[in-house]
């Protein structure tokens, strides 16, 4: 198969035109098809341009060259001597005068011969970067070089003719004249003068004898009678058997179409009876002559004493004529020109004797360029006969040098490099590759020996990738030079693979900025484009070299628009860091605990599940912090902004501006049809844009754009949809008008208006890191996928950010253990939901500081920030639900103001205020808390607010308000909005309450509460008492004073209360009043609330007003709570809690009892603060201290810690429990007797007191029998008077005393006293008995004393 080129530049007449037949990449077809006959053509101009006009614009000589390599090989017998030698395919090669004359020495002319006959792309598509890369880079290009092989051919054949070798002399000459000339007889004498011949001829290059073809072209099939008469003459005057007609016919050469039969014949003739002959007629002599030469008594003479050339001893100039320094006689000659023409017909077998001989003799008399040519060609048929080449063609080269014959020289290494790369030896083969590219002067041809030496390097065994990638940069160098960037470019683009990824910064750089360069000038957008953005992302360089880079790529950039580029090309600055991009929506707080958010999101899908008895309904639930947190689908709504928070970096060293920054999505068609009819169809045409209707209803929110274009930042054009927008504060000016205008103008082309664009412009100074929160804003449903983001790049290139956010690794099928597999990350896909109602929640006067039990007053403010649907069923679940109320009790109240509305329309129903059960410790335990309101559309309502300060400390008040569409929504159900508060809670009071019995009452109890102020800068003072029972009041122990009990800096006081039962009474409003000691009792329900007023100045507080009330529930139920929890996990102390839901309550029948218990109270302890002690009070503010309890409580198991009666029935887990443990008993009672007994002990006889034990049973359900027993005295009352001893008289016991519920009676007892003194009556011990339960010894837990005197009473 012959390469063909497209076309002949006859401006390069010099440059041989012929096909080159064969693999060029094979040393053998290389070597067979360049050492060949030469034919010389001769042409007229008439003839020149008859040919050019019969075969389209072709030379004659080109179209005997077409011809002659598009035949079948030609096979030839040449006798030698008495034998013959066959030649498989004989070829001959034709060459003009110019060619002969002057030799090829313009190598920029051959390089651009090379470059255009490659094809169009020569860069590879396979990256070097391992050994197992390189077997596929050899399948993928078997011939990896091609210009290489082509210009070592055109080099070889372009070598020219040599004094020391005969392949350039001419062995037959053609003479070509046209039909049509007048006088073609002397054109034809012209052309070549027997007399006086060619320059070559003269100066001994060519052989005058050699045979000449006269030829006389004719265009067409039939010869007219005057080109017949023409012929005549020309056999006449040059011979019969030397003159020929040649018809040329109309037919592409190039095309391989078959011309005239005459031109073949006419090129078989010549190589057949001219060219044969010739050379047969020609060896025979040659070996004649060198025979006869070698055997005369001259020769031996002369090869004895050694003289010159020609054996005259003259110069070498004198020597022969054009300066040669053998003469054509010479036996040298003779034996060189004689292995010359063996070679050429390829008996290489005697060529290499003859170049043996003759080797010698050069080598002897030092003619180093003869011995040179010798040692090449002795190489070349040692390779052609399958022999070892040895180093002969390597002598051959360093001799070539030392000669000055460097194109000779490079004519061996070619030919040494292809025979040592045939035979494997690519080490040798490199180093011979780089010798010569490096002494070569044309940078070509170093440029490609570079090249060859670098793949010689990868082809090794194993590959050396670090010579290969640097000899390959040295290659694209040389290219660059001579401005070969086709090649300088393929070169880089190799040694790139190899550096790629190994961060050697000087390596990178210099590929990079070559790569960009290069790809640029080959109108290679896309890679200049690539490069140069690795080369930003390395941002390693000086301030002048990075400035210099951002002004290239913002050329490049512009230019690739230019041509049609990416409409936003990705570009890689600023950087973003893709773990802190985050998505907000208008619903998202992000500060907070996200486990209490979790906890009361969780219990707001529960109660919607139970309320609904089905599964849980759709809500937002955004916020979730689990694992499944990527593969989790957001939601939002249509024309609600979405933010999405970005944190990007300036790597640069530069400043740089980016204008018009905004984000970039697609958007996708919802899955299932709209069902209401309200919502707009997905991607339907918009209606008619209104601004009041559309815009967000908040300051906040984006306003919309609508401007037109901007002059002076054109938008690239695109097919997709890329819309986006940013923080709204950017949208004034021209810079939202600028890119909302060109969106629209971009998404006109498919009719959707998806987005809203708010775009914002940043200036990034050196190094600088900025975080910014870019906001879109959606129109249509569907399924959103925010891609990144994009912008203008110092005012003139758009380009594009991508998020590339982390994926998590599957790991649980084996597939996936060995093939790497991620779940996809769905934190930028948002799923549109048609448009529904917006929450927005504001405090009003909300206290940052506030003091331990300080109440204080302030506002929730609801707003609805659509305009085209109200909300409804809005529900509040509270973190710290015993600090905060909301709203007014049932009845409202003097103190609290009206609701306020800012719309139109009134509210539903009155706020309720919260129950008791309403409070807990976890908020996912807290039922929420209706707030009975409707809010219409872009309408504001205020609601009250109570705010105590529970506790010390700092703490996040979170609220989770609840919220539903008043129009159906077949997404979203329900939404949820975040709204929380910080609040520090400062040191007050500490209140503390502790019980006993009375020891006076057998139905009365003493109540002590212990104050402590811990604010050393404040003075506290208690105004008030109150208790709130079921059955129960207190009265105060001591007189009350103006002012009340006022507490200073860091002190503390005790005061006392009785614990009686309150009247009953049919009237619940009824009320009992000590005006002595200001107690006011009243029913309020099924409570008694007894207001104790310290400060008599002063007017009392309500204790069942709200909010007073409502805190002391709160309080009270988390104090039941936590005693249900404590008694729970006693109760289970194996089961684990991971089975249950954290927080959740036990589930014990005894949390209600408890509750509900007639001996358990709450107080409420009312203060006043102020800076100084007696000064204005500044604070106001309540302490509660709930389920305060006075009956024996069990001090071991908290699971007891009821009093008696309250135990369920059946419960055999705790009867068995109390059998081994002690249980309080509800045993009461009380001794009545003198306080004070005189009696004359001098008479002799001991005194009797008789006294009366009252005991009752407490109990409201269960009735005992208990059985009494005295016990012998032994304390020592007084040591003054030694032991004071006493003893029972009488009845010392009762047994089997049976006690019904709440029944009483008296025991008569009798005690003996034998001396003056103060005694302690409290010897004695009951043995109580209830049913199904253990025996139970109670002892006298106080003091009874009693004061006998020696003598009479004193009246």
């Amino acid at each position: 198969k012959s390469l063909h080129p497209s076309h002949i530049d006859r401006g390069q007449a010099c440059m041989d035109k012929a096909p080159i037949a064969g693999n060029l990449s094979d040393p053998r077809a290389v070597i067979q098809t360049s050492f060949v006959p030469v034919v010389l053509v001769l042409c007229t101009p008439a003839a020149e341009k008859l040919c050019q006009t019969a075969c389209n614009n072709t030379r004659f000589i080109d179209v005997l060259r077409s011809v002659l390599y598009q035949s079948p090989a030609r096979r030839a017998s040449v006798r030698l001597g008495e034998g013959t030698h066959e030649i498989s395919d004989l070829k001959v090669r034709f060459m003009d005068i110019t060619q002969l004359e002057r030799p090829v020495d313009d190598a920029a002319a051959l390089g651009n011969k090379v470059d255009e006959s490659l094809p169009g792309d020569t860069f590879a598509d396979i990256k070097i970067r391992t050994k197992a890369d390189v077997p596929l880079f050899q399948r993928a290009y078997k011939d990896s070089t091609p210009w290489f092989d082509r210009y070592k051919v055109e080099f070889i054949r372009g070598v020219g003719s040599s004094e020391h070798e005969y392949f350039s002399h001419p062995v037959a000459v053609v003479i070509a004249a046209a039909a049509d000339e007048a006088n073609h007889i002397a054109s034809l004498v012209k052309l070549y003068d027997p007399a006086r011949p060619p320059v070559i001829f003269q100066e001994g290059r060519g052989d005058v004898t050699a045979p000449k073809l006269y030829a006389l072209l004719q265009e067409g099939d039939v010869v007219p009678p005057a080109v017949e008469k023409k012929l005549v003459e020309m056999k006449n005057t040059f011979g019969n058997t030397s003159c020929t007609v040649v018809k040329l016919g109309d037919q592409k050469i190039d095309d391989r179409a078959d011309g005239p039969k005459t031109v073949p014949r006419f090129v078989t003739d010549l190589v057949y009876r001219s060219v044969i002959p010739y050379v047969e007629k020609s060896i025979s002599d040659l070996n004649e002559f060198v025979s006869a030469s070698k055997k005369g008594s001259l020769q031996k003479m002369r090869n004895f004493f050694r003289l010159g050339a020609g054996g005259s001893g003259k110069t070498k100039e004198e020597e022969a004529p054009g300066n040669y320094i053998y003469g054509g006689s010479s036996v040298e000659t003779a034996t060189r020109r004689l292995a010359d023409l063996l070679f050429m017909i390829q008996d290489y077998e005697a060529a290499l004797a003859n170049y043996r001989a003759c080797a010698k003799d050069f080598n002897n008399e030092k003619t180093w360029h003869y011995f040179a040519g010798t040692q090449e060609m002795i190489g070349l048929c040692l390779f052609l006969l399958g022999r070892d080449v040895e180093n002969f063609l390597d002598v051959a080269n360093s001799t070539y040098q030392k000669s000055g014959r460097d194109r000779f020289a490079m004519r061996s290494t070619f030919f040494y490099g292809d025979i040592l790369k045939l035979r494997g030896n690519f080490k040798t083969a490199s180093d011979v590759y780089s010798r010569a590219a490096e002494r070569d002067t044309d940078p070509f041809c170093s440029a490609i020996l570079q090249e060859q030496a670098a793949f010689c390097y990868l082809f090794m065994s194993p590959p050396m990738f670090r010579k290969f990638s640097f000899r390959l940069i040295m290659a694209g160098l040389r290219f660059a030079d001579i401005n070969k960037r086709k090649h300088a470019l393929r070169c880089y683009m190799w040694a790139y693979s190899v550096y790629e990824g190994k961060s050697w910064a000087a390596v990178d750089d210099h590929l990079h900025l070559s790569l960009v360069r290069h790809s640029y000038s080959l109108s290679r957008m896309n890679d200049a484009l690539h490069y140069i953005q690795k080369l930003l992302a390395k941002n390693i360089q000086s301030f002048q070299k990075q400035n210099s880079i951002v002004r290239e790529f913002l050329y490049i950039c512009k230019a690739a628009g230019a041509v049609g580029g990416e409409a936003f090309p990705p570009i890689p600055i600023p950087v973003i860091n893709n773990n802190a991009v985050r998505v907000y929506l208008n619903d998202y707080t992000p500060q907070g605990s996200d486990i209490i958010w979790n906890e009361m999101e969780d219990a707001f899908r529960l109660e919607d599940a139970v309320h609904n008895k089905g599964p849980a309904r759709q809500g937002f639930d955004l916020w979730k912090a689990k694992e499944d947190t990527q593969l989790k689908t957001k939601i939002s709504v249509v024309e609600e902004v979405i933010y999405v928070e970005v944190e990007i970096k300036n790597p640069l060293s530069v400043p740089l501006q980016f204008t018009h920054m905004h984000l970039t999505a697609t958007l996708e068609p919802p899955t299932t049809p709209a069902a209401a009819p309200s919502s707009p169809t997905p991607f339907s045409p918009p209606p008619a844009h209104d601004p009041a209707s559309s815009s967000p209803a908040d300051p906040s929110s984006p306003a919309p754009v609508h401007s037109p274009r901007h002059d002076q930042c054109d938008w690239p054009a695109s097919s997709e949809v890329s819309m986006a927008h940013a923080e709204p504060q950017a949208t004034e000016g021209e810079t939202a008008a600028v890119v909302q205008a060109l969106l629209d103008e971009l998404v006109a082309r498919r009719g959707v208006q998806g987005f809203r664009v708010f775009p914002v412009d940043v200036l990034l100074g050196p190094q600088e890191v900025k975080r910014l929160r870019l906001a879109l804003q959606p129109l249509k449903e569907g399924v959103l996928t925010i891609q990144g983001i994009a912008m203008c790049m110092c005012g003139s290139v758009w380009g594009r950010r991508e998020f590339t956010l982390k994926q998590r690794r599957l790991n649980k099928t084996p597939q996936q253990r060995q093939t790497p597999t991620y779940e996809p990350n769905l934190t930028l896909t948002i799923k549109i939901a048609p448009p529904m109602p917006r929450l927005e929640v504001a405090f009003q006067d909300m206290p940052r500081y506030i003091y331990n039990g300080e109440v204080r007053r302030a506002g929730l403010t609801l707003h609805n920030c659509s305009t085209k649907t109200g909300l409804r069923n809005v529900r509040v679940r509270l973190s710290h639900s015993t600090f905060v109320t909301i709203g007014e009790d049932e009845k409202g109240s003097s103190h609290d103001a009206p609701l306020t509305s800012s719309g139109t329309s009134s509210m539903s129903s009155s706020m309720s205020s919260m129950s008791s059960s309403s409070s807990g410790t976890s908020s996912s335990l807290i039922p929420a808390i209706p707030v009975n309101v409707s809010v219409g559309p872009n309408e504001t309502l205020t609601i009250p607010l109570w705010v105590i300060g529970g506790a010390v400390g700092s703490f996040t008040f979170c609220f989770l308000f609840y919220y539903e569409s008043e129009l159906p929504n077949r997404e979203v159900r329900y939404r949820l909005t975040r709204c929380q508060a910080e609040v520090k809670v400062l040191p007050s009071i500490r209140v503390s309450a502790f019980t006993q019995q009375s020891a006076t009452d057998l139905h009365a109890y003493v109540l002590g509460l212990d104050v402590e102020n811990k604010d050393p800068n404040m003075a506290f003072g208690v105004k008030q008492v109150s208790c709130v029972s079921t059955v129960w009041r207190i009265d105060p122990l001591c007189q009350m004073q103006q002012g009340g009990l006022t507490v200073a800096g860091k002190q503390s006081f005790n005061s006392f209360f009785r614990i009686s039962r309150a009247p009953t009474t049919e009237d619940s409003g009824a009320s009992t009043t000590d005006t002595t000691k200001k107690a006011v009792s009243r029913h309020v329900g099924n409570k008694v609330h007894t207001d104790v007023l310290l400060d008599t100045a002063k007017q009392g507080v309500d204790s069942a007003e709200h909010p007073q009330l409502t805190f002391l529930r709160k309080e009270h139920a988390l104090q039941r709570r936590i005693q249900a929890q404590q008694a729970h996990a006693h109760a289970h102390p194996h089961k684990d809690d991971r089975t249950t839901r954290p927080g959740a309550p036990p589930q014990d029948h005894t949390s209600a009892e408890m509750d509900d218990h007639i001996n358990k109270l709450d107080l409420i302890v009312f203060w006043e603060g102020s800076k100084q002690l007696g000064g204005p009070p500044t604070i106001f503010g309540q302490h509660n201290v709930p389920l305060v309890s006075f009956m024996p409580m069990h001090n071991k198991d908290p699971l007891l810690a009821s009093p008696w009666g309250t135990m369920p029935r059946g419960n055999h887990l705790l009867a068995g429990r109390m059998r081994n443990d002690l249980v309080p008993v509800p045993l009461r009672f009380d001794i009545d007797s003198p306080a004070q007994v005189a009696h004359r002990f001098q008479s002799g006889s001991i005194c009797v007191v008789p006294i009366k034990l009252h005991v009752a049973n407490c109990s409201s359900y269960t009735s005992l029998t208990f059985d009494f027993t005295t016990l012998m005295p032994h304390e020592l009352a007084d040591p003054e008077h030694g032991r004071a001893m006493y003893a029972w008289a009488g009845t010392s016991a009762y047994l089997d005393i049976s006690l019904a519920p709440q029944a009483q009676t008296s025991l008569d007892l009798s005690v003996c006293f034998f001396q003056p003194g103060v005694f302690n009556l409290n010897r004695f011990k009951f043995t109580v008995r209830a049913p199904d339960q253990p025996n139970q010894d109670v002892f006298s837990p106080f003091q009874h004393l009693i004061s006998v005197e020696d003598g009479e009473v004193r009246e």
